[in-house]
């Protein structure tokens, strides 16, 4: 295996745009479920960080998706929104909602402030 290693390393293998290739990049039958899973699905999401959602992204899973019969609806959730400040917040916004990519932002932070229940005012306990 070190010899492989060494070999990719030296002739450049594995390589792609100067990106070296994860064992399950190379991995056909990771592809073949990730295909099985999308002609079965209804919709595709994509979970990415706000921090860098591009890194995460793939914009070839959105394609195939779309141009699939009938095509499949392609949402993409950008997660820890809450970490971006504002004016980044809208830059994203309007970077997705001009190339046409259907993006929710979502915090869990936020989500958890909402959905705490109301506590008990401090002047409403009982000494019985």
């Amino acid at each position: 295996r070190r010899a492989l290693a060494d070999a990719e390393d030296q002739c450049g293998l594995g390589t792609f745009g100067g990106t070296v290739l994860t064992p399950f990049e190379k991995n056909i039958e990771i592809w073949r479920q990730l295909w099985r899973v999308v002609e079965r699905s209804d919709v595709v999401c994509q979970i990415v960080d706000a921090r860098n959602p591009l890194l995460y992204y793939c914009a070839d899973l959105e394609k195939y998706a779309s141009e699939m019969s009938p095509p499949k609806r392609c949402v993409l959730l950008v997660n820890k929104a809450d970490f971006l400040p504002p004016d980044l917040l809208a830059h994203w916004v309007r970077y997705f909602s001009e190339r046409k990519i259907d993006a929710h932002f979502f915090s869990a932070l936020q989500e958890a402030d909402v959905s705490k229940p109301a506590s008990p005012s401090s002047g409403s306990k009982s000494n019985d």
